[in-house]
Parts: structure tokens; sequence; C-alpha cells
């Protein structure tokens, strides 16, 4: 299946997903990274802010920012662009026009490599591959890190495949409320 269809398909399952196992099951997520070496290992975390019915990620920035650890998260830009921004408390954050959560102008601007990166998406498969909504940008900037990439799912997301293209950056590690699956030995 190509992913333009996969895209169409996987976001409609996911909006569609009830709400009430899209709270208990992202609740299991967060339990499954508590869990996990290299983020309670990690002091910078960059994070997205979970929009729809991605994996809820506020309870998690909330965990990180009472637990000492910075976090930064991405802030949309013109030009297909990211730019990231540390924030201190969920104040710092405001409702974009598109209505997506996102660090304030005022909040400092990135300047360290985050040591846990956790990336939405709309479909994984078991090679740490990843589908996102088609425009590049957290390929663009996952390129430049060095960081553990971390993939937040719900499992019904898993395919069997995803078509792989030059530019993909794969996963380290996948999270779903079932399992962690861990693609690079570097990183547990």
């Amino acid at each position: 299946m190509n992913k333009s269809k996969l895209r169409k398909i996987n976001l409609s399952k996911r909006d569609n997903y009830p709400k009430k196992d899209w709270e208990i099951n992202s609740n299991k997520v967060l339990d499954n990274i508590k869990n996990l070496q290299v983020f309670n290992e990690s002091s910078i975390i960059h994070s997205y802010l979970s929009f729809r019915n991605e994996v809820r990620t506020l309870e998690l920035i909330q965990y990180c920012l009472r637990n000492h650890k910075r976090v930064f998260c991405p802030r949309m830009q013109k030009h297909q662009k990211l730019e990231h921004y540390e924030i201190e408390n969920l104040t710092h954050l405001e409702e974009s026009k598109e209505g997506i959560l996102e660090p304030s102008v005022e909040s400092l601007q990135m300047i360290l490599n985050p040591q846990c990166i956790f990336i939405p998406g709309l479909a994984f498969d078991m090679s740490g591959q990843r589908l996102g909504f088609g425009k590049g940008y957290y390929d663009r900037f996952l390129s430049k890190q060095n960081g553990c990439k971390i993939g937040l799912f719900f499992e019904f997301q898993k395919v069997e495949k995803l078509q792989v293209e030059k530019h993909d950056v794969p996963l380290d590690i996948i999270i779903t409320e079932k399992s962690k699956y861990i693609f690079s030995k570097a990183f547990k």
C-alpha cells in the first residue's frame, strides 16, 4: 500500500480511536517509557506536543519537569521547518492557529542535543520505520540528532512493512501500550 493511502487509513483509525481507550493506552505508553533505561539516564528530553489522538505527551512532559529533566518541544515555522524551545512549565505553551500546542516565542531556543527524542507518527513497522504526515519535518530534524529516537504509538498503528525512502530516519525504539520494540543495541 502506498504511503498516501496508508496515511489516510491510519489517520482515520486514530481519529476514531475511542477516547477512553486513548486515555488508558496513553497512560500505559507513559508507564513503559518510565521503565526505559535510556530515558531514566537522560537529563535532556525533546518531545512533541500531542495533537488530536496522538499518544498523549503532556503527562510525560510534566513527569520530566518534576524529575528535573530539561524539556524541549517543537514550534512550527514557515518553510516546513521546526524550531525547538525549552519549556520550564506548561504555562510556556500556547495554541497555534492550527490548534496545536507549542512553546511560546518567549521560551528559550534549543541549543543542546537531547538525549531522548519522542516522535509521533501514523504507522510503524518492525524495522523501526515510521510514517509521518509526509512533510519531512521530523526526518530533517532527526537526521541531525544523535540522541535516542523513540516513537510513541498505539499497537493498532503497527503495519507489516513501510515503504522506505532515502530521507527516512529509522527509530531506535518504539513504545506502545503493550510493548517496547528496541531496534538499536546502543539503547535500552
